[in-house]
């Protein structure tokens, strides 16, 4: 994924691609005081809707949350993935 911005002042953008070829053009909003980033596409009659969500929950954890809406349809968004991730230091200190 790579995260840009057209030109100065202009809201914040995001493009990202897989090796199954998969392209997502996303618009990107930095909500709650900079805790949470979101990710929306593009709205298609034609193609599904992303909505891409990281959380910060703590100073070195995250949650993720990947939902998808059908194509055609308002913003109807079903949770596809959720996910936690933390620092790798953070989690060797908690193993031991």
């Amino acid at each position: 994924m790579i995260v840009y911005r057209d030109s100065p002042g202009k809201e914040l953008r995001a493009i990202y691609f897989d090796n199954e070829g998969h392209v997502i053009h996303y618009t990107v909003a930095v909500l709650e005081g900079g805790k949470t980033i979101q990710f929306l596409s593009e709205i298609s009659p034609s193609r599904p809707g992303y909505r891409l969500t990281y959380t910060l929950t703590s100073r070195n954890t995250l949650a993720l949350t990947f939902e998808i809406a059908p194509p055609g349809m308002p913003p109807a968004f079903t949770t596809y993935i959720e996910a936690r991730a933390a620092r790798a230091e953070q989690l060797a200190d908690a193993i031991q």
